[in-house]
């Protein structure tokens, strides 16, 4: 069974479609039977030319979503993250012409192009830097270790060298072209997609080896600023120094970069998300090309029933253009706005009745009617006490169960018989069955100690509920101090134990001053100031002490049909002599059921209503509704 204490899980729907697709939204929602529609929609009228060229209008919009998808690659963002979360926000912008929009998203991506280019530029061209001088480095190396101290010892018309890089792929090519020519080749490692390439061999074959170098792709490196006359191992230290700067600076500029990205990803968001919007408005309206305005309307459907009713819309409704989610948690709007539906088991839903006539529970309440079942059963039955009256209204509730109260009464009336065992009263004779416990008539004490403790669970579950509420909206302060919060609770705790015997004095006196101290700091906290002092104090204390009070109706309604029923049978003792005895008996029984039948009724909803209700519920929701065919 689902929690009934809370409401179900709903999600938010805002969809957007061209005016001549209403028919076909309005039938797939109906189809459903589980769409709660908002009666307040929005037209936004489309702008547009005579002649519109959509398939223009969208090679432009692809575009522009290239655009974007490479300022992400620069700046590491994920062009799928940027469109998550509702387009919804965006939909007041699309009702201009669409090509404005275009415009407007291609200036700034101009702006952001400008500002991330000049750092782009640098960057690459440390990297080249340090992609060129790292083969230089390594040529040297190999230099170094062959014996060679200066680079004016490689005599040009003796050898011939080349220095550069080429595709990794294209090397065992290289090696293939050069196998019948005698030469040093010498390679490494620069970058995922290329090596670099040291080749040394005499003159008489340069012509031929700088054409297989040239077929492979072989990028060769400048050595003509390379001093001849300096030791290679301190041009070699020179570089090392030079490419150490080199990654400095690109540090800095991938800072400068992170700093550029925090700065434009909510614009790149915004301009992501427009532009899908766009292009889905563009799509649907190439396809339709009669439209004049879009609307906009927001439902609201169970979670459970969301992936149903997306696919029945989708394929009853295909050319809906847009279909956004918002889960409740993500909703922009105050949780009593929200639609509340309840699943509750068939066995509870005429005591959902009874809390409806208070008023229908909010998404952020908690629903009472697991609590209004059980307790309005038990006390109806403990001030109906009778097992005779019972049985006839556990009669008439059954012959009535197809009816809302029905159930109720039969429930009740089970309750009063079971209660009436416990009293010893059977129509209104307490000599014919000895009473299980006590006969409130003869011994009215335990009855209103019971009822007073009913009282007092009653008025603790309140409050905790009101505590259990305010957490769960985030208002800690108020659940700690404010109206029937902790504190609160602490102060009908201190109440209660003040007036049991047999306590010392100062466990009495420590009872009442310490809730009462937390009370005046919460005061303090919620800046209600020495009036709010006074008069929460005195309204909290007054509150409680009458509404424990209020429950010795239980013990007093069970006492007064006791009493009811004695003074029908000395009427009918009285006319004995007319034999009218006989029906003063049975109007008498048939009387007070109807009479009681009611004012217990009252009674009950009265403990509920003011006493428990007003601790923690406002009854101020909206019933979630779902629009559905109906057979007449």
């Amino acid at each position: 069974m689902k929690n009934p204490f809370l409401a179900d899980k709903v999600a938010l729907g805002r969809i957007l479609i061209l005016e001549d697709k209403i028919p076909d939204f309005m039938d797939a929602v109906l189809s459903a039977g589980a769409v709660h529609i908002e009666d307040k929609f929005d037209i936004l009228p489309l702008d547009l030319p005579y002649k519109f060229e959509f398939r223009e209008e969208l090679s432009r919009l692809e575009l522009l979503e290239s655009r974007i998808e490479a300022i992400c690659r620069i700046l590491d963002l994920s062009p799928a993250r940027l469109r998550e979360g509702g387009l919804y926000r965006f939909v007041g912008e699309i009702s201009v012409v669409p090509s404005e929009i275009s415009k407007r998203i291609s200036s700034d991506l101009d702006k952001i192009e400008a500002n991330i280019t000049e750092v782009v530029m640098l960057i690459e061209r440390r990297k080249q830097f340090i992609f060129e001088t790292m083969q230089i480095s390594w040529f040297l190396s190999i230099l170094l270790h062959s014996g060679l101290d200066y680079l004016a010892e490689l005599n040009p018309e003796l050898v011939s060298w080349w220095v550069g890089s080429l595709p990794r792929t294209n090397l065992p090519l290289l090696f293939d072209s050069m196998e019948d020519i005698p030469a040093v080749i010498e390679w490494t490692h620069i970058s995922r997609e290329r090596v670099g390439i040291f080749l040394l061999s005499s003159p008489e074959y340069a012509k031929k080896i700088s054409a297989s170098l040239k077929a492979g792709n072989f990028l060769e490196v400048d050595l003509s600023n390379i001093s001849r006359t300096e030791h290679i191992s301190e041009l070699i230290d020179d570089l090392e120094f030079a490419l150490w700067e080199a990654r400095e600076e690109i540090s800095e500029l991938n800072g400068l970069l992170r700093e550029k990205k925090k700065t434009f990803q909510g614009l790149l968001s915004n301009l992501a998300k427009l532009l899908a919007l766009e292009k889905k408005l563009v799509t649907a309206l190439a396809k339709s090309r009669s439209a004049s305005s879009l609307v906009v309307f927001n439902f609201w459907v169970r979670q459970e029933d969301k992936p149903q009713v997306e696919e029945l819309l989708r394929r009853e409704a295909e050319e809906l253009f847009c279909l956004e989610w918002i889960d409740d948690n993500e909703v922009p709007l105050e949780k009593k706005d929200i639609p509340a539906s309840y699943s509750l088991p068939k066995e509870l839903s005429p005591f959902f009745e009874v809390v409806k006539m208070y008023g229908y529970p909010g998404f952020d309440e908690v629903n009472p009617v697991l609590i209004v079942s059980i307790g309005f059963v038990f006390m109806y039955g403990m001030m109906f006490a009778d097992v005779g009256h019972g049985l006839v209204l556990a009669i008439l509730g059954w012959l009535m169960r197809r009816k809302v109260f029905g159930p109720i009464m039969m429930y009740s009336g089970l309750s009063a018989m079971a209660w009436g065992w416990l009293f010893g009263s059977i129509f209104g004779r307490e000599d014919i069955i000895r009473p299980l416990w006590v006969s409130p008539i003869e011994d009215p004490i335990p009855v209103m100690i019971v009822s007073v403790l009913v009282g007092i669970a009653y008025l603790f579950l309140g409050m905790g509920l009101s505590v259990f509420r305010k957490v769960r909206l985030g208002e800690i302060k108020e659940a700690m101090f404010g109206e029937w919060g902790i504190v609160s609770m602490l102060i009908y705790a201190g109440m209660i134990l003040s007036l049991m015997p047999g306590l010392p004095v100062w466990v009495r006196v420590l009872a009442l001053v310490g809730p009462l101290g937390l009370f005046v700091i919460g005061t303090r906290l919620l800046n209600h100031g020495i009036e709010g002092l006074i008069a929460g104090l005195m309204e909290t204390v007054i509150g409680l002490f009458s509404n424990t009070v209020s429950f010795v109706r239980l013990a007093a309604f069970a006492i007064n049909h006791a009493a009811l029923m004695i003074a029908v049978f000395v009427l009918a003792d009285l006319l004995k002599w007319g034999h009218l005895d006989g029906l003063v008996l049975l109007f008498g029984n048939i009387g007070v059921i109807v009479l009681e039948a009611v004012l217990v009724a009252i009674q009950t909803l009265r403990l509920h209503f003011y006493e428990f209700f007003s601790k923690f519920y406002d009854g101020h929701g909206r019933e979630f509704n779902p629009l559905r065919w109906e057979i007449a």
